[in-house]
């Protein structure tokens, strides 16, 4: 999701395209390589250009109806330089073709961002010189336009491509113009440096908006019942391409103060953060945002603790209260509202919980429904393939401890059902 995206999760992959365009020599392909190595599933128009005059297909059809049957090249396809050549230097011979061809290459890129849904892809890149005189801004959710000067442009392709610049210009003066282009762009990546200067700008792009999925309840062997390294955590992510950029380790009844894991989560590229999960009067509950300060008013091992007096600590320290798996028996919130009444204080509680069995996801939700509370998701792992079954997304950069809590406080999350 990229900043300004309104969203919601009922279920469905929450996917973001970005249509990438620019000009020749802009740079473009450049980008759009960078961008898949950041992990963007890729749409390529121009590669769609090429198969919608396969044989077959109605484009096919319509060409060779409007040009001819010697644009049919002997192996039965469309001879594309017999084809450039009857609508070489004719504006409206080459409207006719593209008249033609856009709709096609648009209805293909449809099926391809519609595929990649379903294949599970966050975000879509689709590649395409002529997204704005294809006027196909409507399709994607932000324009991102790869910009060079002309004179740039012009040593650069004449460079790379052999080819003098008398040919670059008047390829330049069929295209838009750069200031036409900026008018109608989200994102505007200037070029003029070097590839490195390109690159950096990328990032600071796709940080900015690309989607942070969390999964915020996590134990590891520090946990009594856990059975899990951290490190095998970090391993099967990887190798089975769970769809989160990291957990939250919420150890029963402590605070694991002690284990670094930057180390981990630099090699994997994963976000590893540390909370805590204790036991109250209402069952148990996720504190995020642990500080020694707040560790020393309240004893973490307890069980039995008063809810409403650990929130007030949450508060006074700015950490996070938030009982999880609420809809479970005897250990959820839900079973002891009958007893003790709906607590005051609690904003967030997990409505999605890797562990939950029958109904209790169904409990949990309805009752965050009827008391107006957020939610959050979590796997409740305690075994290395339960990570990630239920997760959090965020919209802003969330890498520390500090910056979950100011998300949380925030209320810029969205909690994601079992995916796995």
């Amino acid at each position: 999701m990229f900043s300004g995206r309104a969203s919601s999760r009922q279920g469905q992959q929450i996917l973001f395209v970005i249509g990438l365009t620019g000009g020749i020599a802009s740079g473009k392909s450049t980008a759009a390589r960078h961008l898949a190595a950041c992990g963007a599933h890729m749409i390529d128009a121009d590669t769609l250009g090429h198969r919608v005059y396969e044989a077959g297909r109605a484009a096919f059809e319509q060409v060779v109806a409007t040009f001819g049957e010697d644009v049919v090249g002997e192996d039965g396809q469309i001879d594309r330089r017999a084809l450039g050549g009857k609508v070489f230097g004719s504006p409206e011979r080459l409207k006719q073709l593209t008249d033609i061809a856009w709709p096609g290459i648009l209805a293909m890129a449809r099926e391809e961002i519609s595929k990649a849904r379903g294949d599970g892809a966050s975000v879509v890149v689709l590649e395409a010189a002529v997204l704005l005189e294809a006027n196909w801004q409507s399709e994607v959710d932000e324009v991102w336009v790869v910009m060079v000067d002309p004179e740039v442009a012009i040593a650069r392709a004449t460079a790379r491509d052999g080819i003098d610049e008398a040919a670059v210009q008047a390829r330049i003066d069929t295209q838009l113009g750069n200031a036409e282009r900026v008018a109608l762009a989200d994102v505007v990546i200037d070029n003029g440096g070097s590839e490195t200067e390109l690159l950096a700008r990328l990032d600071a792009e796709w940080q900015r908006g690309r989607v942070l999925i969390l999964d915020l309840h996590t134990h590891s062997i520090k946990s009594d019942d856990g059975r899990a390294k951290v490190q095998n955590y970090c391993q099967w992510i990887r190798t089975r391409d769970i769809p989160i950029d990291g957990f939250v380790l919420t150890e029963h009844r402590q605070f694991d103060f002690e284990s670094d894991y930057s180390a981990l989560a630099e090699e994997h590229g994963l976000v590893i953060l540390k909370g805590s999960e204790v036991e109250t009067e209402y069952g148990h509950v996720l504190v995020f945002g642990v500080t020694e300060p707040l560790y020393e008013t309240f004893d973490f091992a307890s069980i039995g603790l008063p809810l409403e007096a650990v929130i007030e600590h949450c508060n006074a320290h700015d950490a996070v209260a938030v009982p999880c798996h609420p809809g479970r028996p005897r250990v959820g919130m839900s079973a002891h509202l009958a007893e003790h009444g709906v607590p005051k204080g609690v904003r967030i509680v997990e409505i999605y919980n890797g562990g939950s069995r029958g109904d209790e996801d169904a409990v949990a939700g309805q009752m965050a429904k009827d008391l107006g509370y957020l939610g959050i998701g979590g796997s409740d792992s305690h075994i290395v393939s339960h990570i990630g079954r239920c997760a959090t997304e965020f919209p802003d950069p969330v890498t520390t401890e500090a910056e979950l809590v100011q998300a949380l406080k925030a209320e810029r999350f969205e909690a994601i059902p079992r995916q796995h």
